[in-house]
């Protein structure tokens, strides 16, 4: 009985590895289509959706000693309209009611606040109605503020936690326009305070990536662009503006069923004359509780990054090397003067000039190269780093606003070594 116990046993444990083994064969067989142009994914036109208008009850404002406060232009000049009247500045209602319309009556609807979602109650001719009482911002907006900073509950200012004083004004950002939603069938529409589309999504049961996975849907989100044009000859006087609305293909999002070593793809494509490819990220399933969502680049290429501006943009030259730039020229100086002075500061042609490029890197990518990753599982919630920390990974502590860009607020490096780097997941592309 023992023979045959430990007989048993050892057949199950091959199984078990034969099983291991297939998956780990499957998972490198799994190919992903992703085409550097989107017109080679063959997707369908947009659909008609549902549009919005709203309207926030309003009154004139008025200053300390109850006067109407006037429109002014930058000297202070009070502006005035065809007729000759002050325009008076108009503001909304403290815990004012909104009215929203929509074309038609809507499967679902909801209205975004800043401290998040709520459902809006829709009757049969599409008209909605909800209220600003009890939120702390119009619908649609977000702030942000420096983690070291707390807000005076007597001045209403922002301070600096650690002696009270008055913080700069970039350590407390309000922005964002995206108030309202609202679907039908496999339509939905995101929306700004005043009803303007920002873009529609539309679900489509198909897998335009060509896994091969069964029972995958896609989401294709289509945005808007207004281009404004002068239409006439130059020398015309009558020259006018034109305002054209023209939609492209931002992203396409597939999803596939647990079970799956790759459960979601997702392909976002730049608003250029190709549409060609921005980025993509495949999120991995290694297990029913564990995901990896690992961002790729889309193809060959080197980007000058300027940490004051928070701007990128293409490097002409793919020689470049990747590196940080002011860093690079002083060593590249200081090589062609050692040994020959001892102070090259004292010395008028002694170039320094290396310190112009301060906060700006050259980051040289190659097709397929893993950018950076996002690691889940139950409540943990890690990002992976970058450059030499590629390998790590950190806490994720929300986002936050550098120079104007979103940047992620990472925490404390995870001590778990179980965890996969970024690397491991080589890119399963195919074009």
């Amino acid at each position: 009985m023992k023979h045959s116990t430990r007989f048993m046993s050892a057949l199950l444990a091959a199984v078990l590895l034969i099983s291991i083994s297939a998956i780990a064969i499957a998972e490198d067989e799994t190919t992903v289509y992703i085409p550097s142009r989107i017109a080679k994914l063959n997707l369908p036109d947009r659909p008609g959706y549902i549009t919005l208008k709203t309207q926030t009850e309003s009154t004139e404002m008025r200053n300390s000693r109850g006067s109407i406060r006037y429109k002014t232009d930058a000297r202070g000049n009070i502006i005035y309209d065809y007729n000759g009247n002050p325009i008076p500045m108009i503001g909304t209602v403290e815990d004012a009611d909104i009215e929203l319309q929509f074309s038609e009556k809507p499967d679902w609807a909801g209205v975004i606040w800043a401290e998040g979602y709520e459902n809006l109650e829709v009757d049969d001719t599409g008209y909605a109605v909800t209220s600003m009482e009890g939120h702390m911002r119009q619908p649609g907006t977000w702030v942000w503020n420096n983690p070291d900073t707390t807000c005076d509950p007597l001045t209403g200012e922002i301070v600096w936690r650690d002696n009270g004083t008055v913080a700069p004004s970039w350590c407390h950002i309000t922005g964002g326009d995206f108030a309202y939603m609202a679907g039908k069938g496999n339509v939905s529409a995101q929306y700004g305070r005043s009803g303007k589309v920002n873009y529609v999504e539309y679900r489509v049961e198909e897998d335009f990536f060509r896994t091969g996975m069964e029972g995958a849907y896609s989401v294709i989100r289509y945005e808007p662009v207004t281009i404004k044009s002068i239409c006439g000859p130059e020398d015309d006087p009558d020259k006018y503006t034109r305002k054209d609305t023209v939609w492209y293909v931002s992203s396409v999002i597939a999803t596939y069923p647990d079970g799956n070593y790759i459960v979601e793809v997702e392909a976002d494509y730049r608003n250029d004359v190709k549409n060609t490819l921005a980025s993509y990220k495949i999120t991995y399933a290694i297990s029913d509780k564990e995901t990896y969502k690992i961002t790729y680049a889309p193809s060959t290429t080197t980007v000058l990054e300027d940490h004051e501006t928070g701007t990128f943009m293409t490097w002409p030259s793919k020689m470049a090397p990747s590196t940080d730039l002011e860093e690079y020229f002083r060593q590249q100086v200081e090589e062609q003067w050692q040994g020959s002075v001892t102070d090259p500061t004292l010395y008028p042609d002694y170039d320094d000039s290396y310190t112009a490029l301060a906060g700006m890197y050259l980051h040289h990518y190659t097709q397929d190269e893993v950018l950076c990753g996002e690691y889940k599982s139950g409540k943990t919630h890690l990002m992976s780093g970058s450059g030499k920390n590629l390998k790590y990974w950190y806490k994720f502590n929300g986002t936050g606003t550098l120079n104007g860009v979103k940047v992620n607020n990472n925490g404390k490096k995870s001590t778990n070594k179980n965890l996969k780097p970024c690397t491991y997941f080589k890119s399963p592309r195919v074009q």
